[in-house]
């Protein structure tokens, strides 16, 4: 389940499906089939210690019908403790899919944070040490970006224009994310509510809240 070279990546496919003139606007078994493809494919990384760190629709890649994890440019070996204490001097994966943890420990969220006095990032009291220990659930939490994206034609914070704003929002625990009981697109396709309650435990802001992919397999 873990290779460098595909067929044609994930993002391309969603672009393409959603293009289509009689693409179906809400497709759950098109949802249901890719998430449990992906949730196999990170489940497969962490059960080799491996944290991807970098998890996107264009990092999953279609391979003669099966999806396929690829670009490990960034990942780490997970410590003893399942959780990875790296500081990052640059951001490192793509904002729209980054935990609240992973951006925590980079530079660009020191300078937002102190050019805004704070005032953007409402985090609740706790060791900050722990934190910003990137592990498992961050790619959890990425996973859960990505299905929200299948689901509403976007990620969480993909509405929003700039770039520091995303960030914000991502890292303010007070800033709500949005689970409409019905799709975006045309607004009355409703998301089943098994779907709804596995995008907020994979986006819970709280990372001893979020499940394994092994229990969402």
């Amino acid at each position: 389940q873990l290779m460098e070279v595909g067929d044609l990546d994930f993002n391309s496919l969603l672009t393409r499906c959603r293009s289509g003139a009689d693409a179906p606007s809400f497709d759950v078994a098109f949802v249901r089939h890719y998430w449990k493809e992906m949730l196999e494919c990170v489940q497969a990384a962490h059960a080799r210690d491996v944290v991807h760190s970098d998890l996107k629709p264009a990092n999953f890649v279609l391979a003669k019908g099966w999806l396929k994890l690829i670009d490990f440019g960034i990942a780490n070996t997970i410590q003893t403790d399942t959780t990875v204490n790296v500081h990052r001097d640059t951001m490192a994966g793509t904002p729209n899919y980054m935990s609240p943890e992973s951006l925590m420990d980079s530079n660009q969220y020191a300078f937002l944070s102190s050019a805004h006095d704070g005032r953007f990032f409402h985090v609740p009291a706790s060791d900050s040490s722990e934190i910003v220990k990137v592990g498992e659930p961050s790619d959890v939490w990425s996973l859960g970006c990505i299905l929200h994206q299948l689901v509403y034609g976007a990620p969480p914070f993909g509405h929003m224009a700039a770039h520091a704003s995303r960030i914000c929002a991502i890292v303010d625990w007070s800033h709500p994310i949005e689970f409409p009981a019905t799709t975006a697109e045309d607004g009355h396709s409703r998301v089943p509510p098994d779907l709804i309650r596995t995008m907020r435990r994979c986006l819970s802001r709280e990372q001893k809240h979020r499940p394994t992919c092994e229990e969402l397999l």
